[in-house]
């Protein structure tokens, strides 16, 4: 397929990102609901991985110049840079429960991008990390629904913590893992 098709498809994605952050951010500011607004925020992931693959697609399809004497088309190996981001995430060594759940998030992706990484790389244990992950959500709730970093007391309650972790758990739905029902529904 020629260049200028892939960049039109890359436009409509785009835009195919930018519709549902409208009417998701509009729908929260109507309704004020959290849910909304997690959706809204997980669609910038959308935009972003869209506007990555136009940008990827534009310099690649330049011609040869003085410091490129072959071309641009190698643009795509830019995703060799997420190896360095996994092995980052594999050895990370907090436990907090912002760490916690955002290892368990790359090592998500880390599946479905594993095509795109060096073949030499792997991340061992990734499977059963988020799934381990997903089995301490209950330790870090606090009585009245927030997440809590250490301790679930309503009084350590992070509104941040608490929106990222229900953006988390809609990224870790997305890749076919099931977020406990009882964290979700408190």
């Amino acid at each position: 397929m020629e260049r200028s098709s892939l960049t039109r498809f890359a436009w409509l994605s785009i835009v195919a990102a930018i519709v549902p952050i409208g009417l998701t951010a509009g729908a929260y500011y109507l309704t004020g609901s959290v849910g909304l607004l997690s959706d809204a925020l997980e669609s910038l992931v959308n935009l972003v991985a869209a506007m990555m693959a136009l940008a990827m697609l534009i310099v690649a399809a330049r011609p040869p110049d003085e410091r490129h004497h072959f071309g641009h088309s190698k643009a795509e190996y830019f995703a060799s840079g997420l190896e360095g981001a996994f092995k980052y995430l594999q050895t990370y060594p907090y436990t907090c429960w912002e760490q916690r759940i955002t290892k368990a998030v790359g090592a998500s992706f880390y599946h479905s991008l594993r095509p795109y990484l060096d073949k030499a790389f792997a991340w061992d244990g990734s499977q059963e990390l988020v799934g381990k992950t997903l089995a301490l959500a209950a330790e870090h709730q606090a009585p009245n629904g927030g997440m809590a970093y250490f301790v679930p007391r309503d009084e350590y309650v992070d509104p941040y913590l608490s929106a990222f972790t229900a953006l988390a758990f809609n990224w870790l739905r997305q890749k076919g893992w099931n977020p406990p029902g009882p964290v979700q529904d408190k």
